[in-house]
């Protein structure tokens, strides 16, 4: 086809206002793409706390109802809406709820999408590395196989709806996404104030983090470029140990990491979570490193004291 078949003009994007969304929304109007937001509330509300240009529609039940056919006249969907997978207990309550807000709207979602009748070129949704369970010492490419606890088995449901979706479809296997409003690192911050953020049990487990202004760069050569579909890491090419991690977020925050946090007690404060940031997961972003993605942080140091300047000085 013609080069301007290829061209992203509106983009959509669900889940707009946590952490992730946000940085990816500024990216797209930075590149001159007009956004379209969907979110529940009703849009009084929504502008209230996002302040970025945008057509919004309200989807007040996703894991009920269609979203509104008007939102659907884009280029791309970038559908990240759903229940955190933070630190709260998994209660089975909790994992119902984490289970149908992000399937059910992925469902409906997708059925939004054929019903554009090909208008839009490609869906990317939200996926976690923790589809592989613990790898131990060995290397995770997206050739990996994948596990079957329940994290893995939630992020395989989701990436099996997406992908029935007729056009191009991307699921981002997120690694430990590292943001100044970040929901993990928030969680781990208290720890490392108190000086207790010693290497979580042994420290040996590898930890797969990447910066946000890389899971936006991934996210937007994705958009543009048809070579990248189905899981893709985003993930930085350099994972670490975890007590690497520890030493450099402890040196970056200017505290000492003194005492080792027990297994038990993170699993008291974390439950099933604790799985996810005890697990080892040596993850490797193999699909946009083949095709040449460059990541603007490879090192983690150098991606803490981009995300904590701000604690020493006022310009940023």
């Amino acid at each position: 086809g013609n080069i301007m078949n290829n061209q992203i003009k509106r983009v959509l994007v669900t889940g707009a206002t946590g952490p992730i969304g946000y940085n990816i929304c500024m990216a797209i109007l930075e590149s001159e793409i007009e956004l379209i937001v969907l979110g529940r509330q009703n849009e009084s509300n929504f502008r209230q706390n996002f302040s970025l240009p945008c057509k919004y529609f309200q989807w007040s039940n996703p894991a009920e109802s269609l979203p509104p056919t008007q939102a659907m006249d884009v280029d791309a969907v970038i559908h990240l809406m759903g229940a955190p997978l933070d630190g709260r207990r998994w209660t089975e309550q909790k994992k119902l709820e984490l289970y149908s807000s992000r399937i059910n709207s992925t469902i409906n979602m997708v059925n939004a999408i054929e019903g554009a009748v090909g208008r839009i070129k490609i869906l990317v949704t939200a996926s976690a590395i923790g589809i592989y369970g613990d790898g131990c010492d060995n290397t995770l490419t997206e050739r990996s196989k994948i596990s079957d606890g329940f994290l893995a088995k939630l992020c395989q449901d989701w990436e099996h709806e997406a992908k029935k979706s007729s056009c191009r479809n991307v699921q981002l296997r997120f690694g430990i996404v590292l943001a100044n409003d970040s929901r993990a690192l928030k969680k781990m911050l208290p720890i490392f104030e108190n000086g207790f953020g010693g290497p979580l049990s042994s420290g040996n487990q590898w930890m797969s983090w990447v910066h946000i202004e890389d899971v936006v760069g991934i996210t937007m050569k994705i958009i543009h470029d048809p070579k990248l579909a189905g899981q893709i890491n985003v993930v930085s090419p350099e994972p670490v140990r975890n007590r690497e991690f520890t030493k450099l977020l402890a040196s970056a925050l200017k505290t000492k990491a003194l005492l080792p946090v027990p297994k038990i007690a993170l699993r008291l404060v974390l439950g099933e979570m604790a799985d996810v940031v005890l697990s080892s997961q040596k993850v490797l972003p193999e699909k946009v490193t083949a095709n040449n993605y460059t990541f603007k942080y490879t090192k983690l140091d150098d991606a803490f004291s981009s995300l904590f300047s701000w604690k020493e000085s006022c310009h940023n």
